[in-house]
Order: C-alpha cells, then structure tokens, then sequence
C-alpha cells in the first residue's frame, strides 16, 4: 500500500491494513478519517476499485476528562456485528477481518446516501431506519417492548440499547 504525504496515524493505518491483510502490498489507497466519534480512530479507505472502514480502539477517549477504555473491547464490537449479521441480515456492517493484537476492525463500507446513521436515526425518532418519523415508529417500539434478544417479535433496529 502507498500513501505520500502520510501522517502518523495514517502510517499506522496503513500498518493496521497490512496486517489485517484487506488490501494487496502497493495498492495505492487515500486514508479519509471519519470524525464525530471520541473512541476510536476511524478512516474510510479508497482504492481504484473499493471502498472499507478501518476502525481502530482508543485507550484514551477524545474527551477533556481522563476517560480510558480497554481497547480489547474491539474484539467484542466484531463479535457483536457477526452475530447481529446472522439474525438479521444486512443490518450492520460485513466484519471483513479483525486483528486480535491490535483490536482493529476492517469493515464494508456503508454509503450513507444509501444507509443512514442509526445512532442518529434513532435519536431522532426513526426506529424503523426509512428516514421518516411517524407512527410506524412508535408502533415498532411498542410491539418489541418486552421482547428478548432473537425471541418473537424482537426487532435488532429498534433496540435502541441493546438490552
């Protein structure tokens, strides 16, 4: 993989690539970070011919207080999107590949022009993900309220805290 002009983090990126092994050596790839989030370091990476996500565990969360995480937790976050991705299909993000040293996370990139933010969907009000607020949401929320993780009923959009 190739990159002039590379920052720090983004030779790190590249060496997280190369280890994950997603990209062939001397693929030349453009590194753009995506930024909003405060736990994690991640870019959308381009080449010719694709586009994936690398995200990557801060220790160090990017708030004024010491705030500190294990960065181990990345481990989990892939497990969760497998498992999430064999009950509903298409609803998160591919896990390409993880790396269990680094915790780093390759994923399928989501276009947002065809995919919206859940996080924002959600807090918006839009719990069934088709980009409006309306009655079907509410309808969504109350008839899973009470169902349990892959029990009837039980919808993976609309829980918005995993519980």
């Amino acid at each position: 993989m190739t990159r002039t002009n590379a920052s720090s983090a983004d030779v790190e990126a590249l060496q997280l690539l190369d280890r994950l092994g997603v990209m062939t050596p001397g693929t030349a790839v453009e590194l753009v970070p995506l930024v909003g989030g405060v736990s994690s370091d991640i870019w959308l990476v381009r080449t010719e011919d694709r586009e994936i996500v690398l995200k990557r565990a801060l220790g160090q969360l990017r708030v004024e207080a010491d705030w500190r995480a294990p960065v181990d937790r990345g481990a989990t976050e892939a497990a969760w999107l497998k498992y999430v991705a064999g009950i509903e299909p298409g609803a998160v993000p591919k896990v390409l590949a993880y790396d269990s040293e680094t915790h780093a996370i390759a994923l399928e990139y989501l276009d947002p022009a065809r995919f919206g933010n859940w996080k924002s969907q959600l807090m918006a009000g839009d719990a069934n993900g088709d980009r409006k607020v309306d009655l079907a949401d509410l309808t969504l929320i109350r008839n899973i309220t009470g169902t349990k993780t892959g029990g009837t009923g039980y919808r993976v959009e609309a829980d918005s805290n995993l519980d």
